[in-house]
């Protein structure tokens, strides 16, 4: 689950909630993004505690809310976020 949340100077807040949500590979780490078409939004980096609940609070700029689709995709440390590489999770924002 993913709620957006309006902050006074413009940026917006994301909670990110994720239960059981496997731990990335050595190495690696997850990245969230906000995607709109071909047009897409990091909203950061994240990593996973596995069994159990993973809660996430991260900052994104205004226009993230215009933004329907989120991906959450494994970044290997060291290469630089790509989105659309490995695609651990996609969902719909409410």
């Amino acid at each position: 689950m993913a709620e957006i949340r309006p902050q006074p100077l413009g940026n917006q807040q994301v909670e990110l909630k994720l239960n059981n949500f496997d731990e990335p590979e050595t190495n690696c780490y997850y990245e969230l993004w906000f995607v709109s078409g071909d047009k897409r939004i990091s909203a950061g980096s994240l990593t996973s505690v596995g069994k159990g609940e993973t809660r996430v609070l991260l900052n994104v700029p205004p226009e993230a809310s215009n933004y329907h689709t989120l991906l959450i995709t494994e970044e290997r440390v060291g290469k630089g976020p790509a989105p659309g590489r490995e695609v651990a999770l996609e969902g719909d924002m409410p």
